[in-house]
């Protein structure tokens, strides 16, 4: 029994799991490790989130007059409550005796808070009377708040001095708190109850049932936000001594389910217990005693980075009926099936790592997902063809790619029935690899889900690909053939690349071309908003926890890479509490985001923060409307706003701002000599048809522009009427001259038809009457 008063707990470095469905959290990185500022040689467990930081319980002694040994424990000083506040940059400071009058020369903890920590719950035992078998028995007790003194502590109705009564944690409605006993009638030695409050007095206490309880030990309850109830037991097995556990009520019958372990990283071969969650199900504590810690009980903090919560696609239905077959129809395992969300927006890629803006509930509403390379959707196929995948809502590009066969490609929206997708893959035989990758220019960022289109110049067939989530693509292209490739997304378009197969040796194992793609235009606009999901602070408190770094050091890197940026740190809390309140900490919560951002070197002339509290509520949740607590959830969060692009020194044109294609801003040297290559970039609307796009220039800088080219401009007519322009170069094009570009003359406002700028006279003219044989009237301008 002496386990179910303290257990222990020791530390081992920071390490990552993949949370795989074990409780009410999405299936994400946890990523665990020691509270190192609040752990000693001493015990330190339970811990309890309070204000700007959490309350917990140790046996460490602050005076000689609390300098009480119990021989029960080791020797072990007594048990009492202690505080560690959170410091400016997120971590925990050395803790302090909770309060002076609830030191007490017995066992004092673990404790509960009501929501708004007016009100205490706390362990201690019997100060008076010993129970028959001599010992002074643990005991549930309240105290109030008054100011920043606790007093009027009571010992609560339904305990009893001849049995425990320990560990309570109070429902999030107030009405029902959860202990631990040994009273008679229960199913073995700590049961777990429910006492509830009727006509605010604590009476009726019912047992959890057997399919909680057992002949073993349930003890150290924890009451979530969301109605999930932890609890550690050495009675349900698993991988230790005491191991956590949860279970969640059945709403038609109100019985508690059967319980499920939570499994590594939070169980171990050791004691496990003191589990806590914050309301956003995004971090939280636990205690145990497993190896590598620095005592006896040790304190872990833990958080899951970018929990998902969006709907997949297809009304709420994964792609079970996704299967891969072989020419033959046989099932094809070893493929590797991906499926690219059309609106995602990588933002960076490091250490095979892509940081990626997935797309929210609203039009110009993003949230950033810094492991996106690690956690995703793709899955590789089994012997019977099938692969897993997950997918939020959206539209999306199913990728199934295999080597030695063609890759195969499927849309699909909410409206497609995921049941019903299969894919037959063709061997890949007489042709040669291409393969490359889409990036947004001067900022190399990937283009997610761009479509690349591979054109047979001689007989306009026309092959579409799709980049994956890190922009690269590849197909096998036939041999003895020239193709013109480009890559478009959002109506801007890559200048189209030339490869050419002939001549090469016809067979993939021989060699394979790069053709590497360029878009112009950065991957983010003003007014475009950004959720942080890593970012989130505990009840009462505007201080930075360290996991919220990864996101804010993202939020830095773009301001850095754009220097006219500026943004709006914004804060938003749920309805609950005084809209007066909320207004407050939500201001506290934006100035601590703003002091990271500018003690990174930011200035804070291009930031603004802004404390929103209650007033934006997404849903329906506004004050006196009964909501669960994920409905709550949705509504606190933080954001960033673009207000302005402003002008970057790279000269970069953010997407949406890129201008219609008569006006397009010509291309930098820089650019021009990719383009020479077949990797350049420019901006355009997208053809229905397969003729890659045409690229148009301002007439008032044409001349810098194409003489860099050569001396002599080859012009293929004059138009005012920018259609009939475009159909000519798309002649050009389709007649095999993939340089033709249109410029808008700056003394008339017509529309030349640029052929190709040449160094020499004869040149110019030899391409002349090339046209002409092609029926297309040209002649020489000399610059």
């Amino acid at each position: 029994m002496k386990r179910i008063i303290v257990l222990s707990v020791l530390a081992i470095p920071a390490f990552s799991f993949a949370l795989r469905a074990q409780i009410p959290l999405a299936e994400e990185l946890v990523v665990v490790s020691n509270e190192r500022g609040v752990n000693s040689e001493e015990l330190e467990f339970s811990p309890v989130f309070y204000k700007d930081g959490i309350v917990f319980i140790s046996t460490r002694h602050e005076s000689l007059l609390f300098d009480v040994k119990d021989k029960n424990i080791g020797g072990k000083n007594i048990m009492s409550i202690y505080r560690a506040w959170r410091n400016a940059e997120g971590f925990l400071d050395s803790p302090q005796p909770f309060a002076d009058e609830l030191l007490f020369r017995l066992h004092a903890g673990p404790v509960t808070f009501d929501r708004t920590a007016s009100t205490i719950f706390f362990t201690r035992n019997e100060s008076q009377e010993l129970a028959p078998d001599g010992y002074k028995k643990l005991q549930v007790y309240a105290a109030e708040r008054n100011g920043e003194v606790w007093g009027n502590i009571q010992k609560l109705s339904f305990n009893d001095v001849n049995y425990n009564f320990c560990h309570p944690t109070i429902s999030p409605d107030e009405d029902v708190i959860f202990i631990s006993s040994d009273v008679p009638g229960g199913y073995g030695g700590m049961d777990l109850y429910a006492v509830f409050r009727t006509n605010g007095k604590w009476s009726q206490m019912i047992n959890l049932g057997d399919k909680v309880n057992t002949p073993g030990n349930e003890v150290f309850p924890y009451i979530s936000a969301d109605k999930t109830l932890y609890f550690s037991s050495d009675g349900h097995g698993g991988f230790g001594n005491f191991d956590i556990f949860y279970t969640t009520q059945t709403p038609s019958t109100e019985e508690w389910r059967t319980p499920v372990n939570l499994g590594p990283p939070f169980n171990s071969p050791a004691d496990d217990f003191g589990f806590i969650v914050d309301r956003d199900n995004k971090n939280g504590y636990f205690s145990s005693d497993r190896e590598g810690g620095f005592g006896g009980d040790d304190i872990y903090k833990f958080y899951i980075e970018n929990q998902a919560s969006s709907p997949i696609a297809g009304a709420g239905k994964n792609p079970d009926g996704l299967v891969v077959m072989d020419e033959n129809g046989n099932p094809l395992s070893g493929a590797l099936v991906s499926a690219i969300n059309f609106r995602d927006i990588p933002l960076s890629d490091s250490e095979g790592e892509v940081v990626t803006l997935r797309p929210g509930d609203e039009e110009d509403r993003f949230v950033l997902d810094v492991h996106a390379g690690s956690i995703g959707e793709t899955a590789e196929t089994g012997p019977d063809g099938k692969a897993g995948l997950t997918l939020r809502r959206g539209n999306y590009v199913i990728k199934v790619v295999r080597k030695g066969y063609l890759p195969q490609f499927a849309v699909i929206t909410p409206e497609t029935d995921l049941d019903k997708l299969h894919f037959t893959l063709q061997k890949a035989v007489d042709c040669i690899s291409l393969k490359g990758r889409v990036l947004h220019e001067e900022l190399f960022t990937p283009v997610s889900g761009a479509i690349v289109k591979i054109t047979d110049v001689d007989t306009k067939e026309t092959i579409t690909i799709y980049a994956d989530a890190k922009g690269y693509y590849e197909y096998c292209i036939d041999c003895n053939r020239t193709y013109s490739v480009y890559a478009e997304k959002n109506n801007v378009a890559s200048a189209p690349g030339i490869v050419s197969t002939k001549g090469v040796p016809c067979n993939e194992a021989n060699g394979e071309i790069e053709l590497p793609l360029y878009l112009r235009g950065a991957p983010v606009y003003a007014g475009m908003v950004i959720r942080l999901p890593n970012i989130y602070f505990n009840f009462d408190d505007a201080s930075l926890r360290p996991d919220a770094y990864r996101d804010l050091d993202e939020v830095v890197g773009l301001l850095n890479r754009f220097t006219g940026m500026k943004l709006e740190l914004a804060s938003h809390t749920d309805s609950r509490g005084s809209k007066a309140y909320n207004l407050d900490l939500s201001r506290r919560r934006s100035k601590s985001v703003l002091k990271y951002i500018t003690n990174k070197g930011i200035a804070s002339d291009r930031l603004k923060p802004v404390g929103y509290g209650e007033s934006q509520i997404r849903n329906r949740c506004v004050d006196g409307v009964a909501c669960t607590e994920a409905e709550h959830q949705y509504n606190r969060r933080t954001e960033i706003k673009i207000l302005e692009m402003g002008v970057s020194p790279e000269g970069i044109v953010p997407v949406a701002d890129v201008a219609p294609p008569s006006v397009v801003p010509v291309k930098d040297a820089s650019i021009r000599e990719r383009e020479e290559k077949g990797k350049g970039g420019q901006a355009t609307d997208a053809p229905s048809d397969p003729t890659p796009p045409v690229a148009i220039a301002d007439g008032s800088k044409m001349k810098d522009e194409f003489s860099k080219r050569g001396n002599y401009a080859v012009i293929a007519g004059t138009f005012a009427n920018h259609d009939y322009a475009v159909r000519r170069a798309t002649l050009l094009m389709d007649k095999g001259f993939l340089e033709a570009s249109i410029v808008k003359q700056e003394r008339n406002g017509l529309f030349a038809v640029y052929v190709q700028t040449l160094d020499s006279w004869s040149e110019a003219s030899s391409l002349v009457k090339k046209l002409d044989k092609h029926q297309i009237h040209a002649y020489v301008m000399k610059w």
